[in-house]
């Protein structure tokens, strides 16, 4: 069993060797050994290839027995070999996480090896060839670390000694007091066949997540070359930029929330540098805007004031209508207004003699109608005369030729009866008669013809007598005519005195305007009863201005709904709807 702790040295050593690298190698040496130097008080000598695994920092030693003189004169020795803090804990103890023991069975060079490192150790060195490289891997394996973190082999399986089938590595952490009543003990069995690896803890078998749970308890972080810094990964170490060394470090010695306060500061100064930067280029373009503005200020003025005289030319030429209205307007009103007084003139002058010719006019006109019916039903009346003298004259003339034929088929039947009453005493003088005969017989009678002549003639009288009915029945409709030419009369008498009024006078504008609004509106004045509620006629009837001046500019904005009828219930409104519409047809 071996016991690795660093070997105390003297200043007079450390200035005859030869310079050290930060992975233990002196820059004059080869690539594997470097030259060995005998000292009379030096057990071993420094290997040049050697690595070094942070667990705790060593407060104990001092850093000028482990580093020679060149390295801490140069920068990055004076950055990086500063002497160690002593730690926080008991001296002598080890803390929570430090390796108390590691134990080693057919692992690379080792068949059975023990190691038992003190409270301090934070680096391990030796003379080249002693197994300080297979130590750092056993340790990185051991813990749950991935060969690539070794920058060696890249299959656990590699790790075996020659020869050998297994390999073991058994590593024992200082426990935490709070957390464990014992130290934890990892054992990790290597197989060469299928490259199978397994985990113990504490003897039971476990997982490597677990492994790797626990060991994130004590904040060992084998992949981080600030905690855990292999001999053949020393040349990426040193390769680190200032950046990626701090974040290295704030992983390994400062709290979880530290790392996230740097990412977030990182993302914040790379925000601040982004809107910096656009807030530069909108300056630099909000100036060159405003030096381009500046430029065109006097043009653009110009076009507004081109704009505004535009704008004011187009408004006044939208009220030059307006203004002839107004004027056309002022000379009509001045008109009515000469028109209204030559009006009252007149009927003052009417008034003064109305009393005088009111009588005389009404006996005019009450004359004038009752001769103008008068003689309309006198016309009708001879007309009427007229056609029944000579339907009667025919009737007449069709009796006397019907009363002439029957008599003279009388005289012809008594006659022939004579005739035949004679007939016996007239056989014995035959040859006589028959002499008599052929001297000049009487004309036969022919009853034929009287028949068709009477047919014809009471043919003849139905024709007078339908002729007569037809002009009883053009004087019926004579008379009607009159009648509704009476009425219109009356019609005409009552609109004339309605247009007398305000109202007639509306509603004579309303009929000019538009007939079919003001059928509709009369339609609805006849039948009020048949609504419910109130109906309200378009607003040129409804609606007065008390200032006249007002008149047009009202009438413009009302436009088309000037002639739109109101109504205050929807029954009404349907039942309006269908009277309008599809009743009569006013659309």
């Amino acid at each position: 069993m071996a016991l690795v702790t660093p070997q105390r040295r003297s200043r007079n050593d450390d200035d005859e060797e030869s310079e050290i690298s930060v992975d233990g190698e002196s820059r004059h040496s080869t690539p594997n050994k470097r030259v060995r130097r005998s000292h009379d008080n030096e057990d071993s000598e420094e290997d040049a290839t050697g690595g070094d695994e942070g667990d705790d920092g060593d407060g104990d030693e001092d850093s000028d027995a482990v580093l020679p003189d060149s390295f801490r004169r140069s920068p990055k020795g004076k950055r990086r070999a500063a002497p160690a803090r002593p730690p926080t804990g008991e001296p002598g103890k080890h803390q929570p996480g430090s390796i108390v023991r590691v134990k080693l069975t057919d692992f690379v060079t080792y068949s059975r090896a023990e190691f038992h490192p003190g409270p301090s150790l934070n680096m391990i060195i030796g003379p080249n060839g002693t197994g300080k490289s297979t130590l750092v891997c056993a340790i990185a394996l051991g813990l749950g670390a991935k060969p690539e973190v070794l920058g060696r082999a890249k299959k656990e399986n590699e790790f075996i000694r020659h020869g050998c089938a297994t390999a073991e590595t058994v590593i024992e952490l200082a426990a935490d007091p709070r957390k464990h009543d014992r130290n934890p003990v990892i054992r990790r069995k290597y197989t060469r066949e299928g490259n199978k690896t397994d985990f113990y803890l504490n003897g039971r078998k476990t997982s490597q997540k677990e492994i790797l749970k626990l060991l994130k308890g004590f904040s060992i972080q084998v992949q981080n070359l600030c905690q855990f810094l292999p001999q053949d990964r020393v040349v990426e170490f040193a390769a680190l930029n200032p950046e990626a060394l701090l974040v290295q470090t704030q992983q390994a010695a400062a709290p979880a929330y530290m790392h996230d306060w740097y990412e977030e500061l990182k993302s914040m100064q790379k925000e601040y540098k982004t809107q910096k930067s656009e807030e530069q280029s909108l300056l630099e373009r909000l100036k060159h805007l405003e030096q381009r503005q500046n430029l065109s200020a006097p043009d653009v003025q110009r076009l507004r004031e081109r704009d505004a005289f535009k704008e004011r030319i187009e408004g006044l030429q939208q009220l030059r209508p307006f203004a002839e209205y107004q004027l056309a307007r002022k000379r009509t009103t001045e008109a009515k207004q000469r028109q209204k007084a030559a009006e009252r003139e007149l009927r003052r002058l009417r008034d003064q003699v109305e009393p005088n010719l009111a009588i005389e006019k009404e006996k005019e006109t009450y004359l004038f109608e009752v001769e103008k019916v008068s003689k309309s039903r006198m016309s009708l009346l001879e007309k009427m005369a007229k056609t029944v003298a000579a339907a009667s004259q025919k009737l007449t003339a069709a009796d006397e030729a019907i009363e002439s034929s029957k008599k003279k088929l009388e005289d012809e039947q008594k006659s022939l009866k004579a005739t035949k009453q004679k007939m016996p005493g007239l056989h014995q003088n035959l040859t006589a008669i028959q002499n008599a005969l052929n001297a000049g017989a009487p004309e036969p009678v022919d009853q034929a013809a009287l028949n068709e002549e009477n047919r014809r003639l009471i043919i003849q009288r139905r024709d007078i007598e339908s002729e007569i009915s037809s002009l009883l029945e053009e004087r019926g409709s004579l008379e009607q005519r009159i009648t509704v030419q009476r009425q219109e009369i009356q019609k005409a008498e009552q609109e004339r005195e309605r247009s007398q009024t305000q109202a007639g006078q509306l509603s004579n504008k309303l009929k000019r305007i538009n007939p079919a609004a003001h059928r509709a509106w009369e339609w609805i004045e006849s039948n009020r009863h048949r609504f419910r509620s109130e109906v309200y006629g378009p607003p040129v009837i409804e609606c007065s201005i008390h200032d006249p001046r007002h008149a047009a500019a009202v009438e413009y904005a009302l436009g088309g709904d000037a002639l739109a009828f109101t109504v205050t219930s929807s029954e009404d409104f349907k039942m309006l709807g269908h009277e309008l519409y599809a009743v009569r047809g006013i659309s």
